[in-house]
């Protein structure tokens, strides 16, 4: 069976699934930080939420482009736009460190950060489905924006972490974000376990939840997409898929 894959789509197919392996040695990089953050059956299931979830991106990965109609338009916005939600993410972990704000600042960033992102994926979806005419591309023009920002954001959030890893500063931001309270409530006995099984839950949930959302935020901003639609697509010889 030949597969045509267009040029953009090969280069997101290569990224995504390049991005995969950093995360998956950034997450076990965490194994050799605290070697106990793996040990009983809830360290155990906290690996294994990465390991799937990881496995799962790379096995979509590897199918961008195949098949799917306006595939080389909406892979291309699809990069730039998950690229710039990516930044995004990646300067609030940051300014959390530079400002290190309280906790009601910090969930008022957090607010913000997620606000902008999703507003992200939206424009993402919009500019699919008008380029198109299509709602499905909207889309997964929404969906490959999000795969893209949300492997960046675990770097991001991975290699932040490890950089300051022990210092006072982490422990003001860890203060602000809840995580002393969290630890309290889980039963465990190493606060630095904790956190490292703490940030494989959230890699799991976050990868898994924000494309699947953005999707959502997608086929909406779609529709409207679709109604902005002026023509045929120029680039492509594939009749309107709806």
């Amino acid at each position: 069976m030949i597969v045509n894959v267009s040029n953009a789509g090969m280069l997101v197919r290569r990224g995504v699934c390049a991005a995969v392996v950093v995360d998956a040695v950034l997450v076990c990089a965490g194994i050799f930080l605290r070697p106990d953050s793996i040990s009983g059956g809830g360290g155990v299931l906290s690996l294994l939420g990465p390991a799937v979830i990881l496995g799962l991106y790379f096995a979509v990965g590897r199918r961008v482009g195949r098949a799917a109609p306006h595939a080389e338009r909406v892979q291309r916005m699809a990069a730039g736009f998950g690229l710039a939600a990516g930044i995004l993410f990646t300067s609030e972990i940051l300014l959390e460190y530079l400002i290190l704000p309280d906790t009601k600042t910090n969930i008022r960033l957090g607010w913000i950060e997620y606000g902008t992102v999703f507003a992200i994926f939206a424009l993402a979806g919009l500019a699919a489905a008008r380029k198109t005419g299509s709602i499905r591309a909207g889309m997964r023009g929404a969906f490959w924006s999000a795969v893209i920002a949300s492997l960046i954001w675990l770097a991001a959030l991975l290699l932040i972490t490890y950089a300051f890893w022990g210092t006072a500063r982490q422990e003001q931001v860890f203060r602000a974000e809840g995580d002393y309270e969290d630890f309290a409530r889980s039963g465990m006995a190493e606060f630095a376990a904790f956190i490292l099984q703490d940030l494989r839950g959230a890699c799991f949930f976050h990868l898994l939840l924000t494309p699947a959302l953005a999707a959502l935020v997608g086929a909406a901003a779609g529709s409207l997409g679709r109604l902005l639609y002026t023509g045929r697509d120029p680039g492509s010889s594939t009749r309107n898929p709806g």
